[in-house]
């Protein structure tokens, strides 16, 4: 997305963020509602972050500067949160509405920089999930962690190494209840840039 179009994007977000009650934010969201100043208060990517009201600026306390296409995806989720509960079955991105459509350059822009950076590297792999708030999930691939990117949207983050038969993948899965937080594209946005986080990681 270039810088305009991301630039409109940004504004939207903080447009519906400010024109949506703060109290409706934090039970739909999982979110805690602080006062004086107003702000909502949850962890993102295993770090904590605050969303002030109604301004909608963002602090992080993570050791990486946020970028600011996580800050569009942070207003989006608050605002846009339905309370959905988890329903732990996990969709592709491909199964998500509507995915078919950017399937393929979302397994180019998030899962092939798993598989370049961690394919022989699975304890980097888990060490990297671990940064950003992981747990290792046993029963998925050769190794994987379930990432808490928000409250109440995580990712599952999966690996299989290279063995005989086939070449070392990688897959990053949503819950199915997804969709009742962030759309199809913000989730595009959100996997690759989950994506680029591990990776830079292990850099």
């Amino acid at each position: 997305m270039g810088s305009s179009g991301l630039s409109t994007v940004w504004a939207k977000a903080k447009c519906d963020f400010s024109g949506t009650n703060p109290q409706e934010m934090a039970a739909w969201s999982g979110a805690s509602l602080l006062r004086s100043p107003d702000r909502l208060q949850f962890s993102f990517c295993g770090h904590l972050c605050q969303v002030f009201y109604p301004q909608g600026e963002v602090i992080w306390a993570a050791p990486e500067r946020l970028h600011e296409n996580e800050e569009v995806l942070i207003l989006q989720y608050v605002a846009q949160a339905t309370g959905l509960p988890l329903r732990g079955r996990w969709l592709s991105f491909l199964e998500l509405p509507g995915g078919e459509h950017h399937d393929a350059l979302f397994r180019k822009e998030a899962h092939l920089p798993l598989v370049q950076s961690f394919g022989d590297n699975p304890d980097g792999f888990i060490e990297a999930a671990q940064d950003w708030g992981g747990r290792i999930m046993k029963g998925y691939g050769d190794v994987a962690c379930m990432i808490p990117v928000f409250p109440r949207l995580p990712v599952l983050a999966i690996l299989w190494q290279q063995d005989e038969e086939f070449s070392a993948r990688s897959a990053l899965l949503f819950d199915s209840s997804a969709p009742g937080y962030l759309s199809t594209a913000a989730l595009y946005v959100l996997g690759i840039a989950l994506a680029q986080r591990l990776v830079q990681s292990r850099s």
